[in-house]
């Protein structure tokens, strides 16, 4: 029985397809892209792989050994070539985002050991961070005097703790669970020389 024309149509359109896909698979390199041993690398490709290892959506997510990775390649780049000028930027670059990074990471934990201290002490505190803010949170904070002498406080320990070097700049003091009664001030930080 001989297909009608209608269905030999279908068979012809399908055919195609197979082929085409076929075709178009068969093109494609499968085999996956080797790795370019460290020595042997340009500089164009040192200074890529730097970029890539760097340029991230969010660039707080830049591990500590991505950012060692990356000035390991930039280091790499001789002062003759002419990824040099790009890559000594990207380098100061790298080396900014681990010093915030380590400052980040200081900043945590000085937040965590105050909170513990405060809680050890019988205080209910939240202590955290948020960029250049030290965040505490008490029901005590709700009275402005108490903030104002809380505040105070603050700003007497802030050179001994170190907490300007660490890069926090602004407190952030409220009452607890509620982020509309928080009233940021400064910790009057002196500008570096």
């Amino acid at each position: 029985m001989k297909p009608d024309p209608a269905t030999k149509a279908v068979l012809a359109v399908l055919a195609l397809m197979l082929t085409l896909s076929a075709c178009g698979s068969g093109s494609q390199s499968s085999k996956p892209q080797t790795e370019i041993p460290f020595d042997r690398m340009t500089p164009a490709q040192h200074l890529a792989k730097a970029k890539e290892i760097m340029t991230a959506e969010d660039p707080s997510r830049v591990s500590q050994d991505q950012i060692k990775e990356a000035t390991r390649h930039l280091s790499a780049i001789p002062d003759t070539a002419p990824e040099h000028t790009e890559a000594v930027a990207l380098r100061q670059q790298s080396t900014e985002a681990g010093k915030e990074k380590s400052l980040e990471t200081v900043r945590r934990k000085y937040t965590n050991d105050l909170e513990k201290a405060l809680r050890q002490q019988g205080f209910d505190f939240v202590v955290a961070e948020l960029g250049d803010q030290l965040i505490l949170e008490n029901a005590l904070l709700k009275d402005e005097d108490n903030r104002v002498e809380f505040l105070t406080t603050i700003r007497k320990i802030r050179d001994a703790q170190g907490l300007c070097d660490v890069g926090f700049r602004r407190a952030a003091l409220g009452e607890k669970g509620s982020l509309s009664g928080t009233h940021v001030y400064s910790l009057d930080c002196k500008a570096k020389k």
